[in-house]
């Protein structure tokens, strides 16, 4: 399939490793709904609210968690990301940042993820 310029390719073969990958608890591959994979690129399909009390969906062995939200919806788009290799799951983050000041010109911002036992 192509979207404005770049090739996207589904590969099948993978799709088993992947699930495979899944009934691995330590590591979901999670999935986000969205209208359109530009709109998945940019950033817009980030909330999961729909799905409270649970998180956005996962990819492979879990998703019947979410079998009683995907009855009532016919067709649902979702995109993710996977790694290269094993373990396949990534961890998405979205800063936004807004400067009220447009006249300070330069400065840098430190960012730091840590873990939730304070590792960085």
């Amino acid at each position: 399939t192509l979207f404005r310029s770049q090739y996207f390719k589904c590969d099948h073969q993978r799709s088993v490793f992947l699930y495979l990958s899944s009934l691995n608890a330590s590591c979901d591959i999670t999935t986000y709904p969205c209208g359109s994979y530009n709109d998945y690129r940019n950033g817009k399909c980030s909330s999961c609210e729909a799905f409270q009390p649970l998180t956005c969906p996962t990819l492979g062995y879990r998703a019947e968690k979410w079998k009683d939200y995907f009855k009532n919806h016919t067709v649902i788009k979702a995109f993710f990301d996977t790694a290269k290799k094993e373990p396949f799951c990534m961890f998405h983050y979205m800063l936004d940042i807004i400067s009220w000041n447009k006249s300070i010109r330069r400065g840098y911002i430190i960012i730091k993820l840590m873990t939730k036992d304070r590792k960085s």
